[in-house]
């Protein structure tokens, strides 16, 4: 696992084995921005990656986020501290400088585990201003979505995000950007689950999702992305949204104001699937700061698979299934699985009453685990 922060307190790639997860600009490598935090013409460095910003975004009121480009959240260096070793683990620390126009500073603490992919990482939002501000921590994450061996786009990139059954919105997600009838989303019934599926159609979409969890899977590798968090019912959102997906791609959408069309152009408009975390709103009294806490975890489940269920040890693609073998009273075991840690599979078989039959070693699982 390694894991690389940049400019504008970005963590600029997450990589595992040979799968590097994030869309990082090619254009940008190396560089560093000028004082301004802005591009030549006033415009959105965009370095890739991951990074924090604030919500809501729009562009009618002071409470809104017009950015990006955000000059100075987004575009200006961070403090980066190594924080002391811990048994276990290590962490640094990046903190924004202050942002005059939202009131707020920014710091990320990011911890790493040994012998785990989990990746904890406490984004905090402090008001430096002389009055309340109220905001949400927007948790930003750019996704490659191009082919590895072309120049395509991966069909295969998909995410999937428990629905909320008592959503506020008609079909359990909200269209932000890009049209409403994008086939790009849809309300997986069966599963109980929204799915993205990444077809370069320009759109943006918001889920009330209850269960804490989104799952970004690349189909051709197998390899799968998690953003864990604690969704929290009582607070509201910006958005009204706990996770939304961002695809870049052709067609149109209205922002800043305007209507704004997207073109078939892949070096200007890049391959990149976004899937974003959203905090609740925090109400901050001057010199106040909230936390939102969340914890990023990768693994393989071996292709083209929705991730249906995700606890803190491993995803499930393909539940656990027990079938009797009549001919010979055995039963066969079958689930596909994608671990975080190293671990030993087993198999605890119970009678009626709860007791403990008989316990089967299977095998040590690393990553991938087809039973």
């Amino acid at each position: 696992m390694q894991v690389l922060p940049a400019i504008g307190g970005r963590i600029i790639q997450l990589k595992s084995g040979d799968k590097e997860f994030f869309w990082v600009n090619n254009e940008l490598k190396g560089k560093l921005p000028d004082s301004t935090g802005l591009a030549v013409d006033g415009g959105w460095l965009n370095y890739g990656g991951d990074k924090i910003w604030i919500a809501p975004q729009g562009w009618n009121s002071l409470e809104e986020s017009p950015g990006p480009p955000d000059a100075v959240l987004d575009g200006q260096p961070y403090k980066f501290e190594l924080l002391p070793a811990e048994k276990g683990a290590v962490a640094i620390k990046l903190t924004s400088r202050e942002d005059k126009r939202s009131g707020i500073q920014f710091s990320r603490t990011i911890r790493l585990f040994e012998n785990s992919t989990c990746i904890q990482i406490q984004a905090s939002m402090k008001n430096i201003d002389s009055k309340s501000r109220r905001w949400g921590i927007w948790a930003h994450t750019q996704l490659d979505a191009g082919e590895t061996a072309s120049s395509n786009y991966n069909e295969l990139m998909r995410a999937w995000c428990p629905v909320n059954l008592q959503s506020c919105f008609p079909n359990g997600y909200k269209t932000i950007f890009g049209s409403e009838d994008n086939p790009s989303f849809s309300y997986d019934k069966q599963r109980g689950l929204i799915r993205t599926d990444y077809r370069y159609q320009v759109g943006k979409i918001g889920v009330d999702s209850p269960n804490g969890w989104s799952a970004t899977v690349d189909g051709q590798k197998g390899a799968v992305f998690i953003q864990k968090f604690i969704y929290e019912p009582d607070k509201e959102y910006p958005d009204k949204s706990s996770v939304e997906f961002w695809l870049n791609g052709i067609g149109e959408i209205h922002a800043y104001n305007r209507d704004i069309k997207m073109l078939n152009n892949p070096i200007a408009n890049p391959y990149i699937f976004e899937s974003e975390l959203i905090g609740p709103f925090c109400k901050l009294q001057p010199g106040e700061t909230c936390v939102f806490s969340y914890q990023w975890y990768t693994t393989n489940i071996g292709g083209d698979y929705p991730i249906v269920d995700c606890n803190d040890i491993a995803v499930t693609a393909e539940p656990l299934k027990i079938v009797a073998i009549a001919s010979n009273n055995k039963y066969k075991v079958t689930g596909r699985f994608g671990v975080f840690s190293i671990g030993n599979l087993k198999v605890r078989l119970f009678d009626n009453k709860n007791h403990l039959l008989k316990n089967i070693d299977l095998k040590k699982v690393q990553q991938i685990t087809n039973i």
